[in-house]
């Protein structure tokens, strides 16, 4: 039943419930726990944000989180917080009777919770525990007797949260998951802002906007008054960087159609043979004047026209053409074969062979701006 509430958050474009009851107890003063950690490393904190108050949030940052004595002053710094709110808990008591009546005890009337963003601040916490819980206030490498203090209650709260229906440390990702399905994945869903833009996206959206994919290069500005719908002007930003991925000319056209968006990433790297031949010309070697509309060859010749037209993909591209005259008698002919680019120009040399299956894109966009450059020799 889940997988098909994932199919119809896809068609609806917004979360669909999977429980109609399931408890989960929430705080109304609970700590928030927000660690930040170093890429790469079992334990190396980066900053935290910690409070049990909206509006009073307290930042701590490690410049330096290889930095042994840094990193403890930040453990000291956190315990200030945690310890403060565990604390306050222990102001009010009541007695209970135990062993059918014959004895009593006292116990506290409420209890903390934390709440975490998602599993993996949750193991974050179950590290941070592990490795200040031990350490001792004298002596040698000495800490502040706090450090050793929040060890134990982050150990606690760890180790409590693996007990089925414990709410003491209370994952918000694996809480929500429980009560909704969305339309990605289930790593996708462990980001706490996708999750909620599912569940409680804003009021102007009638569906959660999927991402454009890894984006390219710029668009004239005229494309995108035209494809910004209406309302949507607050729900994604007029420009997406992107580099972590190699982008296409689709994507970046698809976005500018489809979202309004300009992407700009990083192109597929250059494979071609004349990359790797310093005797060769490459796109790179051409000189484009996409506002006059002509092309300028390695040795000064100018293309005789310019046309628009489409790929084999279906993409479309401009085609300029040089003169016969001008290309048989170069001398450079065995390295200039037909080149084409993509969204803005066909290259083409009449007197030279086309070499196929050979490919090659550059990494930069043009120096106007106005189009991503992608080559693939034929």
């Amino acid at each position: 039943m889940t997988a098909l509430a994932r199919v119809a958050a896809v068609a609806a474009g917004r979360a669909q419930p999977i429980a109609t009851v399931r408890h989960v107890h929430v705080h109304e003063r609970p700590l928030v726990f927000l660690p930040l950690a170093l890429a790469g490393e079992a334990n190396a904190p980066l900053a935290a944000l910690v409070g049990d108050d909206r509006d009073a949030g307290q930042l701590f940052v490690v410049a330096q989180p290889r930095n042994r004595d840094q990193c403890f002053a930040f453990a000291a710094d956190i315990a200030s917080v945690v310890m403060s709110y565990v604390d306050s808990f222990t102001d009010r008591a009541e007695t209970v009777s135990v062993d059918r009546g014959r004895d009593s005890r006292i116990r506290y009337a409420d209890a903390p919770q934390v709440l975490i963003a998602n599993g993996a601040g949750v193991c974050f916490m179950c590290l941070l525990g592990r490795s200040t819980r031990f350490r001792r206030a004298y002596g040698e490498y000495a800490v502040d007797p706090s450090v050793p203090l929040l060890g134990r209650w982050l150990t606690f709260f760890a180790e409590r949260a693996e007990h089925p229906g414990s709410c003491l440390l209370l994952d918000v990702v694996g809480a929500l998951t429980m009560h909704w399905a969305t339309g990605q994945s289930l790593v996708e869903d462990q980001n706490l802002a996708a999750l909620l833009g599912w569940i409680a996206p804003p009021a102007a959206a009638t569906a959660t906007c999927p991402g454009c994919g890894t984006p390219s290069a710029r668009v004239p500005g005229h494309r995108l008054a035209a494809s910004r719908p209406a309302g949507a002007a607050d729900l994604l930003p007029d420009v997406h960087y992107v580099d972590s991925g190699y982008v296409s000319v689709g994507q970046v056209l698809a976005a500018v159609d489809e979202h309004a968006v300009v992407l700009i990433g990083p192109l597929p790297p250059d494979t071609s043979w004349q990359a790797a031949d310093p005797d060769a010309f490459d796109l790179t070697k051409f000189t484009i004047d996409w506002d006059a509309r002509y092309v300028v060859c390695p040795n000064g010749k100018v293309s005789r026209n310019w046309q628009h037209a489409y790929s084999r993909d279906g993409l479309p591209v401009m085609r300029a053409t040089f003169r016969q005259p001008d290309c048989r008698p170069c001398p450079d002919r065995p390295g200039a074969p037909a080149r084409r680019t993509t969204p803005g120009t066909l290259l083409s040399c009449p007197a030279a062979k086309p070499r196929r299956n050979s490919g090659y894109a550059p990494n930069n966009p043009p120096h106007n701006g106005k189009s991503a450059t992608r080559c693939v020799v034929r």
